[in-house]
Parts: structure tokens; sequence; C-alpha cells
């Protein structure tokens, strides 16, 4: 029979103890970190992620502008080069002060509204648990190198008086420039003609 220190220690402080020193290790080699470790990128350059425009709905009555008065414009849609960017809510709009007249089943104002969109790149998945998440991720990530590129407004959704929502499908096409470094561009400010 051997005499081995191991078999006077209980095993659980032997664990706690091979715990301890590859702790101890792993922390050492904490310095030896690079740039190039990194998942996404190994450069330092910058992304393009974000496009911000102006809508302006409204109705047309008789020659005049009625523009439709919301809280907030929700679900628009956005793709680039035919690939989809996202779907986005307009910022919230006090529309409380406002004094509004109900047309074809939408409360309006003569004054121009405007609904503002900060749309930053959105994937199909916010919450990656697994590696396949992740590498789902890299794969079909959306990255707009400089140059032009086709953006299309498909549709938003508006809220009508009697509770119901109405499908805008403005069909708005532009083309998008994006220069080197540049992580946002403002797309344009869009009157649209909602037909009921």
């Amino acid at each position: 029979m051997k005499n081995s220190w191991s078999a006077f220690l209980p095993p659980r402080l032997l664990l706690l103890l091979w715990l301890g020193a590859s702790l101890a290790a792993g922390c050492a080699d904490e310095d030896r970190y690079s740039p190039s470790d990194a998942i996404y990128s190994q450069n330092t350059e910058v992304e393009f992620r974000e496009i911000i425009l102006i809508v302006k709905p409204y109705l047309e009555i008789e020659d005049q502008r009625h523009y439709i008065l919301v809280p907030q414009i929700k679900a628009l849609s956005i793709s680039i080069n035919e690939k989809p960017w996202g779907s986005f809510d307009s910022f919230l709009l006090d529309t409380s002060g406002r004094h509004s007249e109900p047309v074809l089943g939408f409360a309006t104002t003569t004054e121009e509204v405007k609904y503002a969109f900060s749309a930053s790149y959105q994937t199909d998945n916010d919450t990656l648990l697994t590696a396949g998440d992740f590498a789902e991720l890299l794969v079909n990530m959306q990255v707009l190198q400089p140059g032009f590129h086709i953006c299309m407004v498909d549709s938003f959704l508006l809220s009508q008086n009697n509770g119901s929502v109405a499908t805008a499908k403005p069909y708005i096409l532009e083309l998008l420039e994006v220069t080197q470094g540049q992580t946002s561009a403002f797309l344009g400010e869009f009157e649209v003609k909602i037909t009921p």
C-alpha cells in the first residue's frame, strides 16, 4: 500500500484545490489577449448600422391635405438591397395638445405632422443563446459597404379612431449612399398619401 497525501484529504477539498489552481493559471494568461481574438471583426473600423427618416402621412380631400395624427406609427418595414433591415416604430408624439378632426376614420390636422424613425439594423433573433444562434448571426448579418444601396420602405401601420389598424404601403424607394467610416445616414422626409 502506497502512502499518498491525497488519501488523507477529503475529495471535496481536492476538488477545491484543483479549481483554485486552474483559476490561478487561467488568470496568468489574461494579459495575452489581442484584438485578433475578437469574434466579429479584427479591424477597428466602424460599420454602418442606422437609417434615419421622417414620414408624413396624409389624406387628401378636395385638394386639401389632412395629416394623420396618431401617437406613433408602428411596424415601418425597411429592406436594403432586397434583404430585410427591420421593422420599426416611430418616436412617440404627444398628440394631447393638438386639435384634430376626424376624416375617413383617422384623427387628422391641417398642420404638417412629422414622425421620426431611427432604424438600427435588427436581426431575426434578438436572443442569442447557442453557438448556432451566434453562427447564424455572423452568416446573415447585413453589413453595408461604402457605395450605393437600394432602400425600400414597404409598409407601416396606422391606428384609426375606432381602434382598428390600417396598413399603408408607400413603396418608398431611395438610393442610400454609405461612405467610409459612416455609421448612420438620413434617408429623407417623405409625404405619404394614404388611400383608405
